[in-house]
């Protein structure tokens, strides 16, 4: 019964984890109406849990970021390049963070999750072991 519990658990944990052992969520970037865009646009983004993501094409005008479908992670939308100084708020799943001067320019983005990644491999290792 143990086996089959944490099997179950390393199975959860392994969707959301890649080939690589790199954990990843879904995150949608809300453009707002303006001058330069008429019609707003939506679009979604694959960020890693862990390392700092950056892309300047796709975060170069937001108004709002939002977390699909995983309630494991927590992120952080800095405006540099790097995971140091000024900052949006954190969001969750369920909870996205909205830019009062919208649109802003995102340098990078840190996530990070309930679970460290050597926590998810350690689980990963325990059910395939007899």
């Amino acid at each position: 019964m143990r086996v089959s519990i944490v099997s179950l658990l390393a199975t959860t944990l392994a969707i959301s984890v890649s080939a690589t052992g790199v954990q990843y969520t879904v995150i949608t970037i809300e453009t707002s109406q303006d001058e330069s865009n008429p019609d707003g646009a939506n679009s979604t983004i694959v960020v890693p849990v862990g390392p700092l993501y950056k892309n300047k094409t796709a975060l170069a005008s937001v108004s709002k970021l939002s977390i699909l479908r995983d309630d494991s992670v927590s992120c952080i939308p800095y405006y540099a390049e790097i995971a140091t100084g000024p900052h949006g708020n954190p969001f969750t799943f369920g909870h996205p963070v909205e830019f009062p001067d919208d649109p802003v320019v995102v340098g990078s983005i840190m996530c990070t999750g309930a679970m460290g990644q050597e926590a998810i491999t350690n689980v990963s290792r325990k059910s395939t072991t007899p």
